[in-house]
């Protein structure tokens, strides 16, 4: 008997998560590609801002002082899970406020706004690595759904699924009813 395909029945939640392995999480090998970037982003800021004054970056400063905490709040927000996102922005704007307190040590003045654009900077790379997330997340959910939704097949009973010698390149799971194995010959292996 021919399967037919059940368009009204979809994964439910938990299965969708797990199939798409979407649960707010980038994959592994991202995560750490962007916590590379985090690292040299941090070591950046730190040796640009205890650098002595140069005249040709004053002008752009609280551009710069913004910017850079933007994108170093990006990348925590792709590359960490949710707890340690909170955490990292923390330690960042921390950061921030003593290496402002440090730029005394090297003749460099402790600049108030300095340390506002550093924290509007963090706050709006959060916010989009955030949202780039959560995107992520909606979208790979919706394919997982939607390429499951197309596979479901339903067999009535007594319909063979499929025959003993039937190559497949997909696995199949059977999410309700009863499957019955038989083959014609119980002293094979199984392959």
């Amino acid at each position: 008997m021919e399967p037919r395909d059940n368009t009204l029945e979809i994964l439910n939640d938990l299965e969708v998560r797990l199939a798409s392995r979407s649960g707010f999480d980038i994959p592994k090998p991202m995560r750490l590609f962007f916590m590379i970037v985090a690292a040299f982003g941090v070591c950046l800021i730190i040796s640009e801002s205890l650098m002595t004054n140069r005249a040709e970056t004053i002008e752009v400063d609280k551009i710069i002082h913004f910017a850079g905490y933007a994108c170093l709040a990006a990348v925590f927000a792709l590359s960490l899970r949710p707890l340690q996102i909170v955490l990292a922005i923390l330690l960042s704007g921390l950061g921030g406020v003593a290496i402002e307190y440090l730029q005394l040590l090297s003749n460099r003045d402790c600049d108030v706004m300095d340390m506002v654009a550093n924290g509007l900077g963090l706050l709006a790379g959060c916010s989009l690595g955030v949202t780039a997330r959560l995107c992520w997340n909606t979208v790979s959910r919706e394919f997982t759904r939607a390429y499951s939704a197309k596979n479901i097949r339903i067999y009535r009973k007594g319909a063979t699924i499929l025959k003993e010698d039937q190559k497949v390149d997909y696995l199949m799971i059977i999410k309700s009813g009863r499957v019955e194995v038989s083959r014609s010959d119980w002293s094979r292996s199984f392959e």
